[in-house]
């Protein structure tokens, strides 16, 4: 967390606080998906979750990383 203060300390506010606690909760799903269900359907959004982790760490839109993630 000191990197992230010292990058982006005008970044953090409440939104960004309350965006992480949803990425948390995003991140659970798809674990339990690739110890449950099919490994293909978890890696995939395995790879959404990261593409707004990153967008979220850069400070872009969410849209814009995940349609990259995605490649659509």
């Amino acid at each position: 967390m000191k990197l992230f203060r010292i990058k982006n300390a005008s970044y953090i506010t409440k939104k960004n606080i309350s965006s992480t606690f949803m990425l948390f909760i995003a991140s659970v799903i798809p674990v339990t998906f690739v110890i449950q269900r099919e490994l293909f359907i978890g890696s995939m959004l395995m790879i959404i979750v990261v593409g707004v982790y990153l967008s979220l760490l850069t400070g872009k839109g969410l849209f814009k990383s995940k349609n990259k993630s995605t490649g659509l």
